[in-house]
């Protein structure tokens, strides 16, 4: 036996965490590489003289995917620096970086479908690996709903002190 009888768990909450963090940086990379993706099609691609970028739509696209990869970046960098500080409630920020990371990542990859149109359903274009692929990590070291249980749970201790 590896500790005291019942508290594994307590001794497996930093590998978690850790797990966590790597899964929430993977996501933040899959998006990026998503939003990369679907710049390079909608730039290079279109019909009458006419690149997909030039189209409103399409540009309000890419900037809110940057714009929300940016937040979720930003959220990614400020829960590992509490995880290295070893700060109280790092957990909850762990779960929250995660969660916000793996779900947005599944929203870019959907967006830089759409970008790519019937060519994003298909398996000769990596947008397809990239969509699977986040759709996979909101499941991998605890789901969405696990570190929404986290989460509430932080949030009702920190609201009955």
């Amino acid at each position: 036996m590896i500790g005291e009888e019942n508290g594994g768990y307590a001794l497996l909450k930093p590998t978690l965490q850790l797990g966590r963090l790597a899964v929430a940086a993977i996501a933040a990379g899959i998006a990026g590489r998503a939003l990369e993706l679907a710049n390079d099609y909608s730039t290079a691609t279109g019909k009458y003289g006419r690149n997909l970028s030039s189209y409103q739509g399409i540009v309000f696209m890419l900037a809110e995917m940057y714009a929300k990869l940016s937040a979720s970046r930003c959220m990614l960098y400020c829960a590992a620096e509490q995880y290295d500080a070893k700060e109280r409630g790092a957990a909850a920020d762990v779960a929250a970086a995660k969660l916000m990371s793996t779900e947005l990542a599944c929203e870019i990859c959907k967006s830089a479908r759409q970008i790519h149109g019937a060519n994003g359903l298909s398996a000769d274009f990596e947008v397809d690996r990239c969509f699977r692929d986040a759709q996979m990590l909101t499941i991998a070291e605890g789901t969405s709903e696990i570190c929404k249980i986290i989460i509430s749970n932080a949030v009702i201790n920190a609201a009955n002190k």
